[in-house]
């Protein structure tokens, strides 16, 4: 341990020895002593023999800046000080052992900083992260592929994502799951034109959407200033010219949107639309649709005639769709979309994959079909209430968002267990007396009676696999 002014002075070589010796000491030990150095320099190190920490001199020579404090006893680094590493510009903090240093601020589990990052252990985060309903595209309780559609809107393939029609096109296309792209993901959904309408009307549009509940979303403190920012991701390619997309946030209830416009390529790769959080309009606290995330794939002057909202603010019609190619300039046109997620933060993170069976009832919220899987399955039981009718009940897998239109497979489709086959007349599902959404009733009348009134009997397929109900009660 030693320390030394660093200037050699003009002397006989002896003295000189002796001096550059002690200089070299002074390097050697890092200027070591229990108090600094008498002389000092801009970016000079000493370790403080009396604190165990080395530390620098700063650029304008004013100030030491603490680095390492050192254990002596166990020979090791005991701490590094808080103010010794500064994170990039674009990094995600710093963890050392279990210690997080982000954004100026040392974290542990007693007392933690926000945390941003992307993955842990190389994977996702904990469950129920996404927002987005079947965004692995698992679920397709109604079709796997759908022909000739365009005409009108509505729920056609996979469960929860709704194709929004507006105007009259004579465009049409077809919606097809897709299966092991990208990497990773169970399905994928790819809608592709199979009718070309180069003749855009004003008020055409063709979206692929997704609605949420108010009550899903609060947690996002829409309309405070504490409100949420969010990240919405997802894999997307195209084949033919429609490369570019918009994608739209629109907060129904308060007539608000935000957009962002996106250019695919040919190859599936990751787009992130970061969304700040809007201080303006609090979304409603009920079952109702209250936002929706739109995919823009078409869409006349009515939409695209203004300036993208790049920013939240009241919803302008001409600013919802600026810059989108239209699907239905070529049969040559598809778009494909996979892994869908929506998170709070800005960072987006590692898909979160739910399980079939997870998803599935998820799903079941908004619709449910029952398709028998054998001749004469048995669906339900009820009492006669006379010789030509029964009423059986039959439950669903979870309580549906509201009271379900409902629809069945035809009369034909179904019997009565202990009664000759056919002669069903009517069947009519209902749910008006089921205030909790998890019961429903189905009505069968027989032509020619059959029935003892006050008898309970067994609603069932006929003989065949046909008969279906389905209960709809989407946003």
């Amino acid at each position: 341990m030693s320390q030394n002014d660093l200037s050699i002075a003009n002397q006989g070589f002896p003295a000189t020895r002796t001096d550059l010796n002690s200089a070299l000491q002074a390097l050697g030990s890092t200027n070591s002593g229990s108090s600094a150095p008498s002389t000092t320099y801009a970016n000079q190190l000493w370790y403080d023999t009396a604190n165990n920490i080395l530390k620098i001199r700063n650029e304008d020579n004013d100030n030491w800046i603490s680095l390492i404090t050192l254990d002596q006893t166990n020979d090791n680094v005991e701490s590094l000080t808080a103010d010794s590493i500064t994170e990039s510009t674009s990094g995600s903090g710093v963890t050392i052992d279990s210690v997080i240093l982000k954004d100026g601020g040392v974290g542990s589990t007693s007392s933690a900083v926000t945390l941003n990052a992307s993955s842990l252990n190389n994977g996702q985060f904990g469950g129920r992260r996404n927002m987005i309903y079947n965004g692995n595209f698992q679920c397709w309780q109604r079709s796997t592929n759908e022909t000739g559609l365009g005409a009108s809107s509505g729920y056609f393939t996979a469960d929860r994502w709704k194709t929004q029609i507006g105007g009259t096109s004579a465009g049409r296309y077809t919606m097809t799951r897709t299966a092991g792209d990208p990497d990773g993901f169970n399905y994928g959904l790819v809608i592709n034109c199979t009718t070309a309408d180069t003749s855009i009307a004003s008020d055409e549009v063709l979206i692929l959407r997704q609605t949420f509940e108010g009550q899903d979303l609060q947690h996002l403190k829409k309309g405070t200033s504490s409100a949420k920012k969010t990240v919405l991701c997802f894999y997307a390619k195209v084949v033919g010219s429609a490369t570019d997309i918009v994608v739209e946030i629109r907060d129904k209830d308060n007539d608000r949107h935000i957009c962002k416009k996106f250019t695919l390529t040919t190859s599936w790769a990751k787009y992130e639309f970061v969304i700040d959080g809007d201080t303006t309009g609090a979304l409603d606290q009920d079952t109702s649709a209250s936002l929706d995330i739109n995919f823009f794939l078409h869409a006349g002057s009515n939409y695209t005639s203004g300036t993208l909202a790049t920013s939240w603010a009241s919803r302008t019609q001409a600013n919802r769709a600026v810059g989108v190619n239209s699907i239905f300039a070529s049969t040559s046109n598809e778009f494909y979309i996979a892994g869908v997620q929506w998170e709070i933060g800005s960072t987006s993170t590692e898909f979160e994959y739910r399980t079939f069976g997870e998803e599935q009832q998820l799903c079941y919220r908004y619709y449910y079909q029952m398709q028998v899987a054998t001749n004469f399955m048995k669906v339900g039981h009820g009492r006669a209430y006379d010789s030509n009718n029964t009423t059986a009940t039959y439950p669903v897998p979870v309580p549906m968002r509201a009271n379900p239109t409902g629809s069945v497979s035809a009369h034909s489709d179904w019997g009565v267990a202990g009664l000759s086959s056919g002669g069903t007349t009517s069947t009519n599902p209902s749910s008006e007396t089921m205030t909790d959404f998890s019961r429903f009733a189905i009505n069968i009348t027989r032509s020619g009676g059959g029935f003892s009134a006050g008898t309970i009997y067994q609603v069932e397929a006929d003989n065949n696999t046909n008969a279906t109900i389905k209960l709809d009660a989407e946003l």
